[in-house]
């Protein structure tokens, strides 16, 4: 743990502000969810909810089996990081942050074809399309085709419609 040298009180009704320097750092915004921990010495540790991360070993799963069927990389993310990649020389991308660009595509609710791609945090890969995965009204993250290089070519019709299958595989996983 990183002390920072901020004390706050909890107020009566058992609240305690984070402070605006915290949110912003960390990318915690209004209406967040967030996990509480506890550890042996009394501390009392808050981290930044991700369902889509709780379902890493199925969206693994999925994203194989997209990688295998377009025959490109594809992967998995929550709405700021990647959960899940296909297999190879990828796994450097497993919680790579996805970038601004990407979160705004993934908060509009629809798919994008990236004409410029997107990089992936320090990675060489670029993020080529995008589709959200929506549960409970709620976006969960995206499924994403990556690619390398300044040639990027327009995602297919039928890499689209596998991305959709993939999403609505996932979505179901949030069902009650």
């Amino acid at each position: 743990m990183k002390a920072t040298g901020i004390v706050r009180r909890i107020d009566d009704l058992g609240r305690v502000v984070i402070p605006k320097e915290i949110r912003r750092t960390m990318r915690i915004g209004t209406g967040a969810q967030l996990e509480i921990f506890t550890d042996d010495q009394g501390g009392v540790i808050f981290k930044k909810y991700s369902p889509m991360a709780e379902l890493a070993a199925i969206a693994q799963g999925y994203a194989q089996a997209l990688g295998r069927a377009i025959k490109l990389p594809a992967a998995i993310c929550d709405r700021e990081r990647i959960v899940a990649v296909s297999s190879g020389s990828r796994r450097e991308l497993i919680g790579a942050y996805i970038g601004e660009g990407a979160q705004d595509a993934l908060s509009t609710r629809k798919t994008e074809d990236f004409h410029a791609a997107r990089p992936i945090g320090e990675t060489e890969y670029q993020i080529r399309a995008l589709y959200p995965v929506i549960a409970q009204s709620e976006v969960m993250g995206g499924v994403l085709l990556l690619g390398t290089g300044p040639l990027m070519q327009n995602t297919s019709e039928t890499e689209l419609a596998l991305m959709r299958l993939t999403a609505g595989l996932l979505a179901l996983n949030f069902e009650d």
